[in-house]
């Protein structure tokens, strides 16, 4: 929801947080009143959205994102009712916000696609997870894609008119109140995908339990990532019916093994040469501003050990690969820079790599990585599925509430390093690097428990098809 804000509204973080609490205890106030609650919200997100409207265009206009299809936000989608769509399937719309939802959800659209029943229309909040469907489907006929529209009345009666969905999935916590009044309004299902709340969302939902359960109330069935998940909202709305647990769907990623040849390749595009089985490889995983320093500084301490040692560092944002490459630069260190394809030597030892969707190649070249947003001032933490699906070891900060089960598992099983500090985290990774045998058990283990938590997509794909979902219309 439009509820957050982070470090794009630092200078009207406090006049901001004091209006919204003013709107959300108002709005708490009368969430049983259905007409009334969707008529204030109606009043008040025109206001929510001037204030975030301009730090959201600031980001999509670095992004680049602008000027492509800029109408599909505000609703207009033109010939989405074009002949090519069989009138006979089911049309499912499924919401994404950005590339993991985007990724974890194409192994689903696929078997959709395949069942031949659906017509599926995927939309999406950024523009780079838009490039990763689109690179996925281009293509396919019973696929259609674009974005999201702006909750506002007109916007989403405009989507909805060209849509005409039969049934509407939602993915994590996309719970946009006109979007969910125009599926209640017009009798069709919503169900709520691979339920999970961050623990600031959490936090919002204690403190106003009546518009949480608002919220919840359009959902006719919804499917957790976990138990835990599951119980915590259970016990802000005990009488809710239809919640159960399907597991972690981005744990079902489908796995392309990359061939020596093409891993060889690869090497050699991000302008690393002379590469031994000595060498050992280091990522800084979704890095944001800063977070770099710790993987810059083991690798000048494991280089002045005589390590042969690489770094791979990517950036959460492709648009903050410039602030990695300063901070290469700054040591001294020879670098390459995939979206320039720029390198400063031939003696590559600090790779940028500031594209998007390549992730699930980059974490089959490296060793060991360093997870970001999990280091002070950030919170939350990126994924680290894409790693353990890998085998690769990893160290992140105290910050990992994004995936707290997961990360709690993995620490539990002795698979993952969770450290204080960034001092913490240097010497975590110097140690993991010169620990080669302990790093190769390490591999074996995480690949086992990645393998061991898989089934989400098979037990959300079951439930569709018990419930008629995934079934040509009558």
């Amino acid at each position: 929801m439009f509820l957050g804000g982070g470090q794009a509204f630092s200078k009207c973080a406090c006049i901001s947080r004091w209006w919204i609490d003013s709107c959300m205890v108002s709005m708490d106030k009368v969430c049983y009143n259905l007409s009334m609650m969707i008529w204030l919200y109606r009043l008040f997100f025109p206001f929510l959205f001037a204030v975030a409207f301009p730090f959201h265009l600031v980001k999509m206009y670095r992004r680049g994102s602008v000027s492509v299809r800029w109408y599909e936000r505000f609703g207009w989608y033109g010939s989405v009712n074009g002949s090519q769509f069989d009138p006979g399937k089911k049309r499912l719309w499924i919401q994404v916000v950005s590339v993991g939802e985007a990724q974890a959800v194409v192994p689903l659209v696929s078997a959709l696609c395949k069942s031949g029943n659906c017509l599926v229309f995927l939309t999406t909040t950024t523009h780079t997870a838009r490039a990763v469907l689109i690179h996925r489907f281009s293509g396919q006929p019973a696929v259609w894609i674009g974005y999201f529209p702006y909750d506002f009345v007109c916007c989403s009666l405009l989507a909805w008119r060209s849509i005409k969905p039969d049934h509407v999935l939602l993915t994590e916590s996309e719970l946009w109140p006109e979007h969910l009044h125009q599926a209640r309004s017009r009798g069709v299902p919503v169900w709520l995908i691979n339920a999970r709340h961050s623990s600031a969302t959490m936090a919002w939902y204690r403190r106003f339990p009546r518009l949480a359960r608002w919220l919840y109330r359009p959902l006719d069935r919804v499917y957790f990532t976990s138990n835990r998940q599951m119980s915590a909202v259970h016990a802000i709305m005990p009488d809710a019916q239809h919640f159960y647990v399907m597991g972690q769907l981005k744990l079902d990623l489908p796995i392309y093994p990359l061939g020596k040849d093409e891993k060889a390749r690869l090497y050699h595009e991000m302008g690393f040469a002379g590469i031994t089985q000595d060498t050992v490889f280091l990522m800084g995983a979704s890095l944001w501003p800063g977070e770099e320093d710790m993987v810059l500084e083991a690798l000048v301490q494991l280089r002045q050990q005589d390590v042969d040692a690489r770094v791979i560092l990517v950036p959460r944002h492709a648009e903050k690969g410039r602030l990695l490459v300063q901070a290469a630069q700054a040591r001294g260190l020879v670098f390459s820079q995939r979206s320039t394809s720029l390198s400063s030597s031939e003696k590559v030892v600090v790779h940028v790599a500031d594209t998007t969707g390549e992730m699930h190649r980059l974490c089959q070249c490296v060793d060991v990585a360093l997870i970001g947003k999990s280091f002070s001032p950030y919170r939350g933490g990126q994924s680290p599925i894409e790693l353990a699906a890998f085998g690769v070891s990893m160290v992140y900060g105290p910050h990992m509430s994004n995936f707290i089960e997961i990360s709690e598992d993995l620490e539990q099983a002795g698979l993952s390093q969770r450290v204080p500090d960034a001092a913490a985290a240097t010497k975590a990774l110097i140690s993991l690097v010169l620990q080669r045998s302990s790093r190769l058990r390490n591999k074996d283990r995480l690949l086992a428990w990645f393998q061991a938590q898989q089934g989400g997509l098979s037990r959300l794909l079951a439930a569709l098809e018990r419930h008629g979902v995934s079934q040509r219309r009558v």
